[in-house]
């Protein structure tokens, strides 16, 4: 699956703001942020950065921090190289960042679920 993709039963669920691409990971910036190469289709593939959506993992800097990190490039590296990222209303929160989710496209669980499941993050701020 690649480009702007709007499928029927995702789009009804989440409502008309939910974009699906086909994305590979740049660079882990930090526990709940990524660097992506996203495919928008006409093979075009743009560079964006990520934060997961209702996902909170510790600041860098910090120990638990550091670990969420190297869970979260340690998951991509097991999941990889292709992912499927789901962006929310396509443009940009206050930091700079789509708020999107991740999973693979081979399908299964998304990082956000992992990190919570693995306790290197929550789901309240």
């Amino acid at each position: 699956m690649t480009g702007r993709v709007k499928p029927a039963a995702a789009a009804a669920a989440a409502g008309p703001d939910l974009y699906v691409y086909a994305a590979t990971v740049a660079k882990v910036v930090d526990g709940d942020t990524l660097d992506l190469l996203a495919d928008v289709g006409f093979g075009v593939t743009v560079k964006i950065r990520a934060r997961l959506v209702g996902v909170y993992a510790p600041e860098l800097g910090t120990p638990e921090g550091e670990d969420a990190a190297a869970f979260t490039r340690a998951w991509v590296e097991q999941h990889g190289p292709g992912f499927l990222v789901r962006t929310f209303h396509d443009r940009k929160e206050r930091y700079g960042r789509y708020l999107a989710t991740v999973a693979p496209a081979a399908g299964g669980p998304g990082l956000g679920e992992a990190l919570v499941e693995a306790g290197h993050a929550t789901t309240a701020a």
